[in-house]
């Protein structure tokens, strides 16, 4: 018993160390979560009131969140090497009486409580990830368009306006390129590619007049003259097959009655068969693989059509290095081109064959 001069024995105090832990923590793998710790201290004779509100400032400090309740979060506690995790609850004045008496039989001159707080995915916390979510995306939307430097955006309406402006409007088969500048003085069409288009909306950026919408810059990959072997020798195929001027012409209108005099009087001759088509269609003088008595039979893939009248792959490797694709571009095709591609004297015959039989006679 107490002698009445000692004065009453201390009312023990206990240090609670509190691990705190988001929802959005808790979403991560264990090895990378991140919790807050928090320490205080608290007589145990301190009412289950001032343990709660203790607490409820932890996570105010940790998380800030928008509203602090107390039923927001999973509290439990433990001791070590006395209770193991993961401990008991600590959820309302019931458990905190629990936790009082075990607390009351440690041991020691500091004895520690640990306090595991996690919070719970409610509909606040939710709402609040959404926004950060929709934030998030906002900024990096805002840090994708800012990666456009204005003289890449500028450049990429340049291409825009270059596609739209020169769009050929030739056939397939006269011109297989989708796009095309045209030589205003000659007429002449050259294909525009990928690296073209590039090339010249990058000239119109410097805004000097040496490269318009209607002009292209001054580049090597402009020189209309640098065309291939192919369509050069087309191109004066054309050209010599335009008529020159011939010397002036004088129209005499003689009688009947004249030109008998000068007429001797013939037998009768009997007037020649008419040649069939098919003999015009194998005319070795021929300059196009297409006789122009005939005309184009059924358009089909060259792979097919190859295929189908036992021309082999050389044949089609020629035609498909050249750009060809179709059989209706054959008709275009002239002797002197198969040459000038590489063909042999036996495959221009198995050719001329092929479109013999593949054509149908002219109505």
């Amino acid at each position: 018993r107490t002698a009445p001069s000692d004065p009453p024995a201390s009312v023990k105090e206990v240090m609670f160390i509190t691990s705190i832990t988001s929802a959005a923590e808790m979403k991560k793998p264990a090895s990378k979560r991140t919790s807050r710790n928090q320490t205080f201290a608290l007589n145990l004779d301190e009412p289950w009131d001032t343990m709660k509100a203790q607490m409820l400032v932890k996570i105010s400090d940790a998380l800030n969140p928008g509203l602090l309740s107390y039923e927001d979060y999973e509290i439990s506690w433990f001791i070590p090497r006395v209770l193991p995790k993961p401990g008991l609850s600590l959820l309302n004045e019931k458990d905190f009486d629990v936790l009082v008496k075990r607390a009351a039989n440690l041991k020691g001159n500091d004895p520690t409580i640990n306090v595991t707080i996690i919070q719970k995915e409610n509909h606040e916390l939710k709402e609040n990830e959404a926004v950060i979510e929709l934030t998030v995306n906002e900024k990096a939307k805002k840090r994708e368009a800012a990666a456009i430097l204005p003289g890449n955006q500028n450049k990429i309406v340049n291409i825009q306006s270059l596609c739209e402006h020169w769009i050929c409007k030739k056939s397939d088969a006269a011109c297989p390129s989708t796009h095309c500048y045209v030589d205003s003085s000659t007429d002449e069409h050259l294909p525009l590619n990928a690296e073209r288009f590039d090339c010249w909306a990058s000239a119109m950026l410097k805004d000097d007049g040496t490269a318009t919408l209607e002009k292209p810059p001054h580049h090597k990959l402009f020189d209309v003259r640098k065309i291939s072997p192919v369509l050069q020798r087309r191109k004066d195929s054309q050209n010599t097959q335009v008529p020159s001027p011939s010397a002036p012409v004088f129209n005499f209108t003689i009688g009947n009655e004249v030109l008998d005099i000068f007429r001797p009087q013939l037998p009768a001759v009997a007037a020649a068969p008419a040649v069939s088509s098919t003999s015009h269609s194998s005319d070795s003088a021929c300059t196009t693989l297409l006789h122009p008595s005939r005309a184009q039979g059924r358009d089909i893939p060259l792979d097919k059509f190859c295929t189908e009248y036992d021309l082999g792959n050389n044949i089609l490797t020629k035609f498909t290095e050249n750009a060809y694709k179709g059989a209706r571009f054959l008709r275009f095709v002239t002797i002197a081109e198969l040459k000038e591609m590489g063909f042999q004297l036996g495959e221009i015959a198995a050719l001329r064959d092929a479109i013999e039989r593949w054509s149908v006679p002219r109505v």
